[in-house]
């Protein structure tokens, strides 16, 4: 929350109500939260009418039909990036905007790799991590095509490190027990842990590469934040990291494009998500370790371009022109 004037307070005598002004953003999930957000927020039907836009994520090329209907309570939706954009505009009516959100790091303290308890881990082992939360769905995110990929790459003599950094938080699906299995005998490391914000980047920061070998995402924020640290990143050439990673500033995995086939809720059948190269994956990851000079180039260069296209001051520019444009438009249709 940032409160501008004594008029945004709810508990000063000035409120004005949480639709005191000409448009309101509604940031909240298409299900389950979004009908309740008109109940929690008061947002009751007023004269004049406000613009409401609903700020909306997913993770696929198409949407549930039924979010149509979510849709029609507002005069328009933003998404975080043209892949979910496109995917919202083949199923909704209104008028769908892409407003990439800014980025921006959290305070953090940087700590010796001993600090966070993995056996072995010590400096001068190159390190690549990946960070996932098994509640994400862990066909999507994809940790077993990474550890295929890192397997292929190196040697277990080698002194060459996967991290993968996930929390269950009990989750006891089978899930675990196949991640368990298929790091055996290799130097792949699971930290299973609730991380702060500190915590997190100060990880990310411990490593010397990020990657994802993804699905599908509909933002990639984990991606983001390594770029705008400057450690350079491998991940699927698919979804909504190529809003923001490029063939410039990054290293991208070719894919094929695949029916999933079943089920996997929240996701039907009939979606489509892809199914990244182990083989080129390898070879990336390998080129990296082979040539760190290369490695710190590319890193850098994915620092330049966050800063410039990541920030929360770009991200404030485009928001500010979108609302002019629409009040503009509004005045233009009240004359």
């Amino acid at each position: 929350d940032l409160r501008t004037t004594l008029r945004d307070e709810p508990h000063h005598d000035s409120f004005g109500g949480l639709e005191a002004y000409d448009v309101t953003i509604i940031h909240a999930q298409p299900d389950p939260h979004f009908v309740g957000a008109y109940e929690v927020a008061d947002l009751a039907e007023r004269s004049p009418k406000p613009y409401r836009i609903g700020y909306w994520y997913w993770e696929f090329d198409e949407v549930p039909a039924h979010w149509a209907e979510r849709a029609a309570t507002v005069d328009e939706v933003w998404a975080a990036t043209e892949f979910v954009t496109d995917a919202l505009r083949k199923t909704l009516t209104v008028p769908v905007q892409t407003l990439f959100p800014g980025v921006r790091l959290a305070p953090f303290r940087v700590r010796p790799r001993e600090a966070f308890g993995v056996p072995g881990w010590s400096e001068g082992r190159f390190t690549f991590l990946f960070s996932f939360h098994m509640s994400s769905i862990m066909e999507r995110k994809n940790p077993l095509g990474l550890i295929r990929a890192f397997r292929q790459a190196f040697d277990p003599s080698e002194p060459v490190d996967l991290i993968l950094k996930t929390t269950t938080n009990g989750y006891e699906g089978s899930e675990v027990g196949e991640l368990l299995q298929a790091i055996e005998g290799a130097n792949i490391h699971i930290i299973d842990q609730t991380f702060t914000a500190d915590e997190t980047l100060s990880l990310t920061e411990a490593c010397d590469a990020y990657v994802s070998l993804h699905r599908s995402e509909g933002l990639g924020l984990t991606m983001a934040e390594a770029m705008m640290l400057g450690k350079p990143v491998i991940a699927t050439r698919y979804s909504g990291n190529l809003d923001f990673m490029t063939d410039e500033n990054s290293l991208l995995v070719d894919c094929d494009i695949v029916e999933l086939g079943r089920d996997i809720p929240p996701y039907e059948a009939s979606y489509h998500w892809a199914e990244p190269s182990t083989d080129h994956a390898a070879r990336l990851m390998r080129g990296l370790y082979d040539n760190p000079a290369r490695a710190a180039a590319l890193g850098e260069r994915a620092k330049a371009d966050a800063k410039d296209h990541l920030s929360v001051e770009a991200a404030s520019v485009r928001i500010l022109e979108r609302l002019k444009a629409i009040k503009a438009d509004r005045s233009s249709h009240s004359v």
